[in-house]
């Protein structure tokens, strides 16, 4: 079978996206510059004639190069547990009453800073544009996983 990228492709693209989002902090990932606009899909960005799933290159690795399974992620997340969304939830504890914790992951802390304001634009406080810069950049530099 043909892939689309080699999982060195992957990750380079992966950290170019993402260091771009560290530098540009108010910025969502379809903003990315390097998508082509005149393909772009209610759901998903094209990259060279390509449709990456949900905008992101460790899900378009997993779904091109393992049929879309996120235990197949090409990074390796912190905490990663038996979750099946490594990069949103790490269910890593039970608290004393048995109730289980979950804890978000970078991504999904990353994703989820900022609010809509009247005009429906995205209002960032100070401190939310540095811990999303900080947040981009470690999720840029996570290492692959190991096989």
């Amino acid at each position: 079978m043909k892939h689309n990228f080699t999982e060195e492709e992957y990750y380079s693209l992966h950290q170019k996206l993402w260091n771009w989002l560290s530098e540009n902090p108010t910025k969502e990932k379809f903003n990315w510059p390097e998508w082509e606009d005149e393909q772009y899909s209610d759901s998903d960005c094209f990259y060279k004639g390509i449709e990456i799933n949900s905008d992101c290159f460790c899900c378009a690795y997993s779904e091109d190069h393992h049929g879309g399974d996120c235990y197949t992620c090409l990074v390796e997340w912190p905490n990663e547990s038996i979750t099946s969304m490594p990069c949103f939830y790490e269910e890593n504890d039970i608290n004393e009453c048995g109730h289980r914790i979950v804890v978000f992951n970078l991504f999904k802390l990353w994703e989820d800073m900022g609010e809509d304001d009247i005009r429906g634009t995205i209002v960032f406080m100070d401190y939310e544009r540095i811990l999303r810069m900080e947040l981009a950049y470690e999720i840029a530099n996570l290492p692959l996983r190991e096989k």
